[in-house]
């Protein structure tokens, strides 16, 4: 059966995502969920934050156009709607007040809705609430494409000469800043690439969209191959492999995670500048350690990838995207 929006009475469009699914309104976003639907997402039980909480029941303004007219839970600005069916209707962007009030009177399971909510992948979870799509075939594009390249590879190594980041070539070879993120120095290092690409990629093509994830890619890439040329501009040493463009996606996953995540403003921002020293320090000391790996190529694509996920968190702030927390709590 085909449902309605209580709001606009327009159709309601399903999004599924795996396990999950709600029913989401086109028009003004709002979204339809069974109550395990509702829970399994965010870890918030209703029933239980409705008496903890000492939520009030009135008459909803909206009205189901199946079953009538629907209730309004409340606590102050915190509210939800039920329909007589049992399913709940939450207007855009609701669900930050209801982590606020489930954190304030359900401490003790506060950590462990922060666990839930990584196990569900919390990108993938608000791609699925904005009906943004479930699907990452960019992802798995550039992987199949590693893979193939990988095997014609073996056959004509002579191909990382032409395809890979040679610093004193690159101003005659200038698209080498890309095609070097599809060839890898055997299976063992595609398959490392290859794994966090699967990781990280999945979860931002679905949250970002394909346009948005395909210039983070292909920036964090170009700017890995340049990052790599500018340490040694007379070196003659090709440069191979993705891992410039998953250390891109890597530091926009580690700004766009904290958004969607619940937590309060400063451990989450903490957690982020924790992680960025770490993986700073750690290309440093491989710099140090080991003359043949692209160090500077990782930090060219990670900065990158922290710069456009700065400005992609931008952009999900000024569209009001419903956050897994306060709005504010968003690092930096």
């Amino acid at each position: 059966m085909i449902r309605h929006c209580p709001r606009c009475v327009v159709a309601l469009e399903r999004r599924e995502l795996g396990p999950l699914w709600a029913e989401v309104c086109p028009r003004c976003r709002g979204a339809l969920y069974e109550p395990s639907q509702l829970t399994r997402e965010t870890g918030i039980d209703l029933a239980r934050l409705e008496a903890r909480a000492g939520m009030s029941r009135t008459e909803s303004s909206l009205r189901c156009p199946v079953h009538g007219a629907m209730e309004r839970v409340s606590r102050g600005t915190v509210f939800f709607d039920r329909c007589p069916s049992g399913d709940i209707w939450l207007e855009h962007g609701t669900k930050d007040a209801l982590f606020r009030l489930h954190a304030e009177f359900d401490d003790d399971e506060v950590d462990a809705l922060f666990a839930a909510s990584l196990r569900s992948d919390p990108l993938s979870v608000a791609a699925l609430r904005e009906g943004r799509g479930s699907r990452s075939w960019l992802t798995s594009l550039l992987f199949a494409l590693s893979a193939v390249v990988l095997v014609a590879s073996m056959a004509a190594p002579k191909w990382f000469a032409i395809f890979g980041v040679i610093p004193s070539q690159l101003g005659a070879h200038p698209w080498t800043l890309l095609t070097h993120s599809l060839f890898h120095v055997g299976v063992i290092h595609f398959l490392m690439n290859g794994m966090y690409l699967l990781a990280l990629g999945a979860p931002l093509e679905r949250f970002l969209g394909t346009n948005r994830f395909l210039l983070l890619w292909v920036a964090s890439v170009v700017a890995g191959g340049l990052g790599h040329a500018a340490l040694d501009l007379s070196s003659t040493i090709p440069m191979v492999g993705a891992s410039t463009g998953v250390s891109g996606l890597y530091g926009a996953f580690l700004v766009l995670n904290a958004v969607v995540t619940p937590g309060d403003r400063k451990t989450k921002t903490t957690k982020v500048v924790m992680a960025t020293l770490v993986f700073v320090v750690l290309q440093l000391g491989i710099g140090s350690f080991d003359a043949g790996i692209a160090w500077m190529g990782h930090l060219g694509g990670f900065v990158c990838g922290v710069l456009l996920g700065l400005v992609f968190r931008a952009s999900e702030l000024q569209r009001g995207a419903p956050h897994a927390g306060q709005r504010s709590s968003s690092p930096a």
